[in-house]
């Protein structure tokens, strides 16, 4: 995804209704490029809602999964690290979902990601 992508999604995360031409003004884009947008981020797994029509417009749906994250080698380092860091905390608010979270995160890491994480 790119970053107008990013930005598309950070707005309609916002709960709120944008007209496509609503968006295209914010971004600086035509109105058919945010139409090949949010079939991007719809194939990428966010929950777009489309309403046609004059008072149509964008919205994303509420009570969601997020989509996967497709991280950097790095990125990918960086969050398990701080995933076991955050299980250090005493009386963590989320603790139990922290460590749920930790080994299905760590469970899908390619082996030389793993490796590297090893050596921290």
């Amino acid at each position: 995804m790119n970053t107008r992508q990013w930005r598309l999604v950070r707005l309609l995360n916002r709960g709120e209704h944008f007209s496509a031409r609503m968006l295209a003004e914010e971004c600086k884009v035509s109105i058919r490029t945010i139409q090949r947008d949010m079939t991007v981020l719809e194939a990428n797994g966010y929950p777009i809602y489309s309403e046609p029509g004059v008072a149509g417009g964008y919205r994303m749906l509420p009570h969601r999964n997020m989509p996967p994250l497709v991280l950097t080698n790095e990125e990918t380092i960086v969050l398990f690290i701080l995933l076991e860091w955050v299980g250090q905390i005493p009386d963590f608010p989320f603790g139990t979902i922290r460590q749920e979270v930790a080994e299905r995160y760590a469970n899908e890491l390619p082996k030389m990601t793993e490796q590297q994480i090893v050596k921290w």
